[in-house]
């Protein structure tokens, strides 16, 4: 069983991940830019949630079967005192509602994208402290949590207490029987059964209510709004262009009234040919793009578009996680001499010789190697290369000095790989182009002035105040371009080799100064040592309980006087007494973990930031943000509740190594959501998704194994506590005649719960 709900866990995972990445993959791209975050914390906390109350989800069935079964054995064994024990169990189920919190991932991924930014202005410690504001208030949403988990675990004591305390009372004192060892110890058994399963009770609650959070943050995720998807009469459109048309970034319902919106758009683009769309800035004219894929909120009006591929170039241009090779095909097949004469014509040449392994470079996402000019020929050429027939280039020669700029336009735009292709281009470079297009839109204010074929335009006054203008900015701006080119010429003098970093398996050489760093973190030795010196009080106590029941099932006990009355009532009152000081020292244990883990996971967090923020920049430029994210999400949710015990070598590495291979997917993830609508345009979705489940799987099959390392462990410590109990059990034979009943009973009752305390 706990086999195959190693299994399930592992399936759950896998269809909730993909189903938040699908979902993701489909939003406005509005959205994702405004709620990255968000859906960042649905994968890394959400997910995990979930899986969390299916590890426990056996013990829905076979904890009520228990307390049926236990009922009718105590009541066998004890008659109707069994029943107040039992009455008294079922009283003290105490429903736990967990406090909500919001991680701060959603926070920490948007101080990651501008870290460039605060390190430049010097405002790292102001983010520090904003940052560890935040922490502090999950922190104390947490404490709220731990208390309520802490008042609980202490119910579950005095329950099984209570429940002991009542039934023996019962018995000996209001039904006047006397208390043997065979009844005694026979029935701590089966109450200490029922305690194992209340302990696991409130586990249940708990990962029931974080379910219920968790699946209605996903199911709020779900219903955010997905791009509109093409209908089955767009499959008959050929022509390209609007019909009354208003469209806006955002849909009404998160539109501020003074939106930008581009209105009564009427455009008809020719196919095959080449079309400029050109106008002053914040005129309108990715949005006008855009909306041709659907990225937008369209109002009123008809968007034609036929339902194919789309070479698509943004003006901010986005690349994959690979090699500049891969970037360039993009999924599409290596074809020899058509791939290098494209990289040829976007003047990539002289840049793959600067560099160590050319082509098979690896890029990340903050790459030193490439600058935007060369990442905008890198999408260039992904776009030239591609069997798209429709090209929408949202001006990306803007980012290129006029030398570079004119180049591409010679080689590229004017060259063959266009011919017969439709291209819509967003441009200022008007003058270079003008005598091969066919048609020109001009835009100003959200509203399109002027429009036609180059022929109607060649008279248009529009036309005309329009090239001069960006005339003039592209002489003002060639200081710009020169100096941008000169810092790249540095960037790659400066260092020809691949500047990306691989998270890899380390080997800790000594164990030991880790969870000394841990212990130290955490509030340091004398905290732990109290904490130590408190766990064994109170188990010095817990055995202290059932040794002094030992001695009131024993006849013949020192402590029995001829006035049987106050003898039980002696019994009862010491017994109340060992169990409230038992009681009192849990209350300490449970403060002093709270304040050992707190302590520990406020240290690291902070340790952890002011290492990010004094990191040199080009750590920032080596590692992706994934692999940053999984250091604050998931590698620390361990350190909020949880003081782990001594891990075996095989567990440690594995855990490393679960965390290592979960890295890729959260950057994946991320990457997606930057680049989304270049996957979209291009047609790439399924392979993006195909990618995210190759990296799950290889996550899972870490996950896997240590799921069957735990088995592992737990079949081993199962087997060492039979074979205890048996052993315990033929020495209690071979010794009958000096061993009484009383004492027989107490060493097998603990010889029974070794598995379990070791476990």
């Amino acid at each position: 069983l706990n086999y195959q709900m190693s299994w399930l866990n592992i399936r759950v995972e896998q269809m909730l991940s993909l189903l938040v990445y699908e979902k993701q993959i489909c939003l406005k791209t509005t959205l994702t830019k405004v709620k990255g975050g968000r859906s960042n914390n649905v994968l890394t906390t959400e997910v995990y949630d979930i899986i969390g109350f299916f590890s426990n989800l056996p013990f829905l069935l076979t904890i009520p079967l228990e307390v049926i079964a236990i009922t009718v054995f105590l009541y066998s064994l004890l008659g109707v005192s069994s029943i107040a024990g039992v009455v008294m169990m079922m009283a003290c189920l105490w429903y736990n509602k967990s406090g909500s919190k919001e991680p701060e991932a959603a926070e920490l991924v948007k101080f990651f994208e501008v870290i460039r930014t605060i390190k430049m202005l010097a405002w790292e410690r102001s983010f520090h402290d904003k940052l560890m504001l935040s922490r502090q208030i999950e922190l104390d949403q947490l404490q709220h949590f731990f208390w309520r988990t802490t008042l609980l675990t202490l119910l579950v004591h005095l329950t099984q207490f209570f429940v002991t305390l009542l039934t023996f009372t019962f018995y000996t004192i209001i039904f006047d029987n006397q208390l043997t060892a065979p009844v005694v110890f026979t029935s701590l058994m089966l109450f200490n059964i029922l305690k194992q399963s209340m302990q696991i009770y409130p586990d249940l609650i708990v990962d029931l209510k974080a379910l219920v959070v968790s699946v209605g943050r996903i199911e709020k995720f779900q219903d955010e709004i997905e791009i509109q998807k093409p209908s089955s009469s767009d499959s008959m459109v050929t022509n390209i262009g609007f019909t009354g048309v208003n469209v806006a970034w955002k849909d009404d319902i998160i539109r501020s009234p003074n939106e930008f919106i581009l209105k009564n758009v009427n455009l008809k683009f020719p196919i095959g040919t080449l079309s400029l769309v050109c106008g002053h800035k914040s005129s309108g004219k990715t949005l006008l793009l855009l909306s041709l894929l659907r990225e937008t909120s369209l109002l009123c009006g008809t968007i034609h578009f036929p339902i194919t591929k789309v070479a698509y170039v943004p003006q901010q241009p986005w690349l994959e996680n690979s090699t500049i090779r891969e970037n360039i095909l993009f999924g599409s097949n290596f074809e020899d001499e058509r791939y290098w004469k494209v990289v040829d014509a976007c003047c990539l040449l002289k840049d793959f010789e600067n560099m160590e392994q050319a082509d098979f470079t690896e890029y990340n996402d903050k790459d030193l190697v490439l600058s935007d000019e060369q990442k905008a020929r890198v999408a260039l050429a992904r776009a030239l290369y591609s069997d798209a027939r429709i090209l929408l280039l949202d001006d990306f020669l803007s980012i290129m000095d006029s030398t570079t700029a004119r180049q591409i336009i010679n080689n590229c735009i004017k060259g063959p790989f266009i011919a017969g292709r439709t291209v819509i281009i967003v441009t200022y470079y008007i003058r270079d182009l003008l005598d091969i297009s066919d048609y020109i839109v001009i835009l100003c204010g959200g509203t399109v002035i002027a429009e036609g074929t180059s022929g109607q335009m060649t008279d248009s006054e529009a036309l005309a105040n329009e090239m001069f203008r960006t005339n003039a900015d592209a002489k003002h701006g060639q200081i710009d371009t020169i100096t941008q080119n000169s810092f790249n010429q540095t960037v790659e003098k400066y260092d020809k080799k691949i500047w990306t970093t691989n998270e890899v398996h380390s080997q800790v050489k000594d164990p030991f100064n880790l969870y000394y760093f841990y212990i130290k973190s955490s509030g340091g030795l004398l905290l732990w040592t109290i904490l130590i010196l408190l766990l064994i009080v109170i188990r010095v106590l817990t055995i202290g309980e059932t040794y002094w029941l030992k001695e009131w099932s024993d006849p013949n006990s020192s402590l029995f006087e001829p006035l049987y009355d106050y003898v039980q009532i002696r019994f009862v009152s010491i017994y109340i007494l060992i169990a409230s000081v038992a009681a009192l020292f849990i209350i300490f244990r449970m403060a002093f973990q709270l304040l050992v883990s707190f302590k520990g996971s406020k240290t690291l967090f902070s340790k952890l930031l002011n290492a990010i923020l004094n990191a040199p920049f080009t750590f920032f430029d080596t590692v992706p943000l994934g692999k940053v994210m999984n250091r604050f999400s998931k590698d620390l949710v361990a350190l909020c509740l949880v003081i782990s015990s001594a891990y075996i070598n095989v567990s440690r590495e594995l855990k490393r190594l679960q965390s290592i291979t979960r890295s890729p997917v959260v950057s994946w993830f991320n990457e997606t959501n930057i680049g989304i609508t270049t996957i979209r345009a291009f047609a790439a979705e399924h392979r993006f998704v195909k990618k995210f489940t190759d990296r799950l799987n290889t996550s899972n099959r870490t996950t896997y194994l240590l799921h069957m390392s735990n088995r592992w462990m737990h079949v081993r410590i199962g087997s060492t506590g039979a074979l205890a109990s048996y052993c315990v059990g033929i020495f209690i034979l071979w010794q009958y005649a000096n061993i009484d009943a009383s004492l027989a009973g107490f060493c097998m009752i603990y010889a029974l719960g070794f598995a379990p305390i070791v476990a």
